[in-house]
C-alpha cells in the first residue's frame, strides 16, 4: 500500500499497477460501498502540465451520469503527498476478453453493446467531449448483460486540433491525418468493434501503415452480414465523417428501427441475456484462475459516483485522466489463468496500455503488426498517443495471501425502473398555402414509468441541434409529457426529433417533422417611366407582393447621377438630365427562390420656369 491513503476509506486488495497508477478495490467507511481507487503516479504528479488540465477538466466528466459510462465519484489531492480518483467498482469483463474467449457474439447481443455504447458516446459528446479511442477493452459487460464504457484516456473537445490519438485498428480516416476531432469518430469506431462482435475479427487489420490505408480508402467489408445490418455497417464506417450520423442518438434511432425489423420486438432482451450468460461464465472462469480473487467484486472497472467528502484538495476527473484509467483486473484475471498454457496468452488490453505510456507507438514486442490473433480476435494494435496521461500497462496479479475462489455467480444490481418513451408530432406536416412566418411545430414526448422515478432526457435533432438534459419526475404508473418545438428553417423542409431518455435506464424515440406549403406568386408592378426635376428630391418606392421574405433586391443598369437604390426604394437628387434604364429585381428566400424583375426609364428633365 503507499504510504498515502484516500481518507475515509479502507483498502482491501491490490487490482493492478502500472507506470502511470496503480489500483486499489476499497470500501467507504461511512456507506460501506465499494470503490475502485486510482493512485496517481509521482511521474504524473510531478508533470504541472498534467495536473492543471487534469483538475480543469475532471469535474466536466465527473457529471456524465448515465448508466452506459462507469462512474467517477471524486478526485482527491493532498499537495506533497499524493492525488487518487475513485471510481466505481463494475463486477464484469472486457468485451475483448469475451470476444478473445468465447468468439463472435449474436446479432442481437451485437446490437446491445453498439446501442449501449452509443448512448455512453453521446452523454460524453453533449458535453463536447469525444472520447477518441472507443475498442472492445474499453467496453465492460457485467452479469446482467449491461454494458458500460470506460477509459477517455485521449479524449478531447469536439473540434480540437490534437496529436494524432486511438488505437489504430478502430481509428476513423480524419483521425490519421490530425484533423480536428467530432462524434463522427467515435461512431466510426463503435461501429468497428459492432462489426467485431459480430464477426470476432476488426474489419480491417496489418502493420501500421496498412492499417492506415485501409481505413482510408479500402472497401468496407461488409459481405458477410444481411442487409439490414449492412446499411448500418456502411454508415457508421463511412470514409467521410459527413455520411455518418451526425450524432450518436441519430445512429441509436437507425439502430432500433433495423433491430425491430429484422430481429423482432424483443431483440434487446434476447441480446442482453445472451451477454449476461456469456460475462457470468467467464467471470467463473477468470475467478477461478487467479489468487486472491475472493468474492465476486474483482472486476474490470475504475471509475464511479458517489457523494463529495472534505478532502485536501477536491477537482475533478480529467479529459486524460481516464486514460490512466486502464488497469483492469480482467487483465489480471488472464495473466493469473495464462500460466498453464491456455490460449489468449497474449493481452492485447495489457499490450496496448504499455504502448499508451509514450513508446513512440511500438508494441511491447517491438513489431507495431496489428493482425487477427490465431483466437480470432486481433493482436494489440499500438496507441499513437504520446501524451503523459497514457493508460498504465497491468502487471501480473497481487501477492496478498490466496484464498478460495468462489463459485458463486457474481451478483448484480436489480435493473432500474422500466422506462417507455413514445414520441409525436402535432401537426405532423404543414401543407397548402404558407403562413405569413414560417411555422414553429410542436412535437409532443411522453415518458412512462411502472414505478416512482426520476428521468434525465433530452431531445436531438437531425440538423445537428439538441436541448439540453432535463429532469422529470414520473409517479409509479403514470406518465410526463416532455414537449419539443421546431422553427421551420424553409416552406420546403423535414427533421426528425429524437426523444432521448438516458436515465434510469436508456430508451428513444422518434418523430419526423415536415413542412411542404407553398408561397403565392412573387409579383411587383412596373411603375413605368420617371421624369423626375433636375436638383428636385426624388423618391420611388417599389412594392413586391407574394412569395416568402423577407426579400434580396438587385440592381442593373445606371442610375442618373444624384440617385441611389436600396431595399426596393429609389431616392436621392438628380443632377443632370438624361435617359436611363435601370433594371430592378428581388428574389424571395423560400427553398426554392421566386424573381421578379422590372424594368423603366428614369429621365430627369430641367424645370422650365
Amino acid at each position: 500500500m503507499s504510504a498515502w491513503a484516500v481518507p475515509g476509506y479502507t483498502e482491501e486488495r491490490e487490482l493492478g499497477h502500472g507506470a502511470s497508477a496503480r489500483v486499489v478495490a476499497a470500501t467507504r467507511d461511512d456507506t460501506g460501498q465499494q470503490v475502485a481507487i486510482k493512485y496517481l503516479s509521482p511521474r504524473l504528479l510531478r508533470d504541472p502540465n498534467f495536473l492543471a488540465r487534469f483538475r480543469e477538466e475532471v469535474e466536466l466528466l465527473a457529471s456524465i451520469d448515465v448508466p452506459h459510462v462507469v462512474r467517477l465519484f471524486d478526485y482527491v489531492e493532498a499537495p506533497g503527498e499524493g492525488a487518487a480518483i475513485v471510481m466505481e467498482l463494475v463486477d464484469g469483463v472486457s468485451l475483448h476478453e469475451m470476444i478473445t474467449r468465447q468468439g463472435a457474439t449474436s446479432p442481437e447481443s451485437a446490437l446491445v453493446v453498439l446501442k449501449g455504447s452509443l448512448l455512453g458516446l453521446a452523454a460524453a459528446h453533449q458535453l463536447g467531449i469525444v472520447h477518441r479511442d472507443y475498442k472492445p477493452e474499453n467496453v465492460l459487460v457485467d452479469g446482467a448483460g449491461n454494458s458500460k464504457l470506460t477509459d477517455f484516456g485521449v479524449a478531447v473537445k469536439a473540434g480540437e486540433r490534437a496529436p494524432v490519438g486511438g488505437t489504430p485498428l478502430y481509428m476513423a480516416p480524419e483521425q490519421w491525418n490530425g484533423e480536428p476531432a467530432t462524434p463522427a469518430s467515435d461512431i466510426y469506431a463503435a461501429t468497428a468493434v459492432f462489426y467485431e462482435c459480430l464477426t470476432g475479427q476488426t474489419p480491417f487489420s496489418g502493420r501500421v501503415e496498412h492499417l492506415a490505408m485501409q481505413h482510408q480508402t479500402a472497401p468496407i467489408p461488409v459481405g458477410l452480414f444481411d442487409p439490414p445490418l449492412q446499411a448500418l455497417i456502411e454508415r457508421g464506417l463511412a470514409k467521410d465523417p459527413r455520411d455518418r450520423p451526425a450524432h450518436a442518438v441519430e445512429f441509436v434511432a437507425e439502430l432500433n428501427e433495423v433491430a425491430d425489423g429484422a430481429y423482432g420486438a424483443d431483440w434487446e432482451e434476447r441480446g442482453r441475456s445472451e451477454l449476461g450468460r456469456r460475462a457470468a461464465a467467464l467471470l467463473l472462469l477468470l475467478l477461478g484462475g487467479i489468487a486472491g480473487a475472493a468474492g465476486g467484486s474483482f472486476a474490470a472497472t475504475l471509475l464511479g459516483g458517489m457523494g463529495r467528502k472534505k478532502k485536501a484538495v477536491i477537482a475533478g476527473a480529467a479529459l486524460g485522466v481516464f486514460a490512466a484509467i486502464a488497469v483492469t483486473t480482467t487483465t489480471l484475471a488472464l495473466t493469473g489463468s495464462n500460466s498453464s498454457g491456455s490460449p489468449g496468452t497474449t493481452n492485447r488490453a495489457a499490450d496496448a496500455a504499455a504502448t499508451n505510456s509514450g513508446a513512440g507507438g511500438t508494441s511491447a514486442g517491438g513489431s507495431p503488426t496489428a493482425s487477427p490473433a490465431t483466437t480470432g480476435s486481433p493482436t494489440a494494435s499500438p496507441s499513437m498517443t504520446g501524451s503523459p496521461t497514457a493508460s498504465p500497462s497491468a502487471t501480473g496479479p497481487t501477492t496478498n495471501p490466496p484464498t478460495a475462489p468462489t463459485t458463486n455467480p457474481p451478483t448484480t444490481a436489480p435493473p432500474p425502473p422500466p422506462v417507455i418513451t413514445t414520441a409525436a408530432t402535432s401537426p405532423a406536416a404543414v401543407s397548402g398555402t404558407c403562413p405569413a412566418a414560417l411555422p414553429s411545430i410542436a412535437v409532443p414526448g411522453t415518458i412512462s414509468s411502472n414505478r416512482a422515478t426520476t428521468v434525465t432526457y433530452h431531445w436531438a435533432r437531425s440538423n445537428g441541434t439538441s436541448t439540453g438534459a432535463a429532469q422529470a419526475a414520473i409517479p409509479a404508473g403514470g406518465s410526463v409529457s416532455v414537449p419539443d418545438s421546431v422553427t421551420a428553417a424553409s416552406n420546403q423542409w423535414d427533421i426528425t426529433d429524437t426523444l432521448v431518455v438516458t436515465s434510469p435506464s436508456a430508451h428513444s424515440a422518434s418523430a419526423t417533422v415536415s413542412v411542404a406549403c407553398s408561397y403565392p406568386t412573387l409579383t411587383m408592378p412596373n411603375p413605368g417611366t420617371q421624369q423626375p426635376e433636375v436638383d428636385d428630391p426624388f423618391t420611388l418606392s417599389l412594392t413586391p407582393s407574394g412569395g416568402g421574405g423577407p426579400y434580396h433586391w438587385s440592381q442593373t443598369g445606371a442610375l442618373a447621377p444624384g440617385l441611389s437604390f436600396s431595399g426596393g426604394v429609389i431616392t436621392g437628387t438628380p443632377t443632370t438630365e438624361g435617359r436611363f434604364l435601370v433594371t430592378i429585381t428581388v428574389t424571395d428566400t423560400e427553398a426554392s427562390p421566386q424573381s421578379v424583375s422590372v424594368s423603366f426609364i428614369i429621365d430627369p428633365e430641367i424645370r422650365i420656369s
